[in-house]
């Protein structure tokens, strides 16, 4: 891929963070659609990329919770994690500590799966359609690893991360549920 857009005088990795910038302006229009934010914390010291805000209050009655957040640790890969049934998908200790802790606002991590040839991410017709599948997983309470560098998580396939999804896990929050 990258020598035919090297022929078309297009430089791959020029190419490659347009296509991130439109990912990125797809899926915050997407979120504002359902009355959220996308808010990205100016340092990344907790594994946090970035936290999704309800900009304006849920009208439900067993609100407790009336701002709910979520944090968000955001990966990306073209690699070849999906399985039958799950996903695999390795993460730093690091970011798995990070993600694991009991923190007062729930954290979560985003496996975005991306078509290996980055002109396919993004096709556009009547409208934007971007093809690549976002999983998430929360850690919350899981026990801490033995390992030095990294620990491999298995994603369920079922857990697919839409606007939808979102405004489910935000509804929880704010009932006073945990992830």
């Amino acid at each position: 891929v990258d020598i035919l857009l090297r022929l078309q005088g297009i430089d791959p990795e020029i190419k490659k963070k347009r296509e991130q910038k439109r990912i990125k302006d797809f899926s915050r229009q997407k979120l504002i659609e359902k009355g959220y934010t996308l808010d990205r914390p100016a340092t990344d010291y907790d594994s946090i990329d970035v936290r999704f805000l309800r900009g304006q209050h849920l009208s439900d009655p067993n609100v407790v919770k009336a701002d709910p957040c979520i944090k968000v640790q955001l990966k990306t890969t073209s690699q070849d994690i999906l399985h039958d049934k799950e996903i695999t998908f390795p993460v730093s200790i690091k970011n798995y500590d990070d993600l694991r802790a009991n923190n007062c606002d729930p954290a979560i991590l985003i496996v975005v799966h991306l078509p290996e040839d980055p002109t396919e991410w993004i096709t556009y017709q009547d409208q934007k359609i971007l093809r690549a599948e976002g999983y998430y997983y929360s850690l919350r309470g899981m026990p801490q690893s033995e390992n030095f560098s990294s620990v491999t998580l298995k994603i369920p396939k079922t857990n697919i991360f839409t606007p939808d999804t979102l405004h489910d896990m935000m509804t929880k929050i704010s009932r006073g549920a945990t992830l």
